[in-house]
């Protein structure tokens, strides 16, 4: 990559106006795969059509059994507010039927009050992930952290050198089964860096 950006900002600075003049005509094989992704994302972006969509929205008073106000997820006023997992509906008759079945239900309970009368609890597993690649880095970054892909790198870089991180730019997702990562790993641990 960097051989041949050499190579062709000097072959193409002062043939074409504006080309070359303010830097390096850069050229690398990563950077292919990264415009192919802000590309895909414009295009998108360009193509989207907006879509009405319904949500359903419930906040209830928060009582515990002797009466006292319940402080977990509350907003000020003890007023608890729920969320539904799948957050909207694209169909506006599934949404009022939703709306006036959990109306009914509240205009049609023989008391004033609503209570929970199970909770049920689930044990959840997360994987592990995988190394993470060059390209997939900056796509999170930009992502989740809204930070470009040369700033990502200029910090991955900036890790590497301060002995934080192995190489950041990489593509190395699978090992072999008999490498030895946890020696690797420990003999990396007490590295004063």
């Amino acid at each position: 990559g960097s051989a041949f950006t050499r190579f062709q900002t000097f072959r193409v600075q002062g043939k074409y106006a504006g080309v070359g003049d303010d830097g390096p005509v850069s050229y690398g094989p990563c950077q292919f795969p990264t415009l192919g992704f802000i590309v895909e994302r414009q295009l998108l972006i360009d193509n989207h059509v907006p879509r009405a969509f319904w949500e359903l929205r419930l906040e209830t008073t928060a009582t515990t059994p002797g009466g006292t106000t319940n402080p977990a997820k509350k907003k000020p006023g003890g007023v608890l507010t729920w969320q539904w997992r799948r957050k909207r509906l694209f169909a506006r008759l599934p949404a009022v039927i939703l709306y006036e079945l959990c109306r009914e239900a509240l205009l049609d309970a023989t008391t004033d009050a609503v209570f929970v009368s199970d909770v049920e609890g689930r044990e959840a597993t997360k994987v592990r992930p995988l190394p993470l690649a060059t390209v997939e880095l900056q796509k999170r970054a930009s992502k989740w952290l809204r930070i470009g892909s040369s700033e990502t790198m200029e910090l991955a870089e900036g890790l590497y050198q301060k002995g934080y991180v192995s190489y950041p730019r990489t593509e190395t997702e699978i090992f072999k089964p008999d490498a030895d990562l946890r020696g690797l790993i420990e003999h990396q641990r007490h590295d004063p860096r």
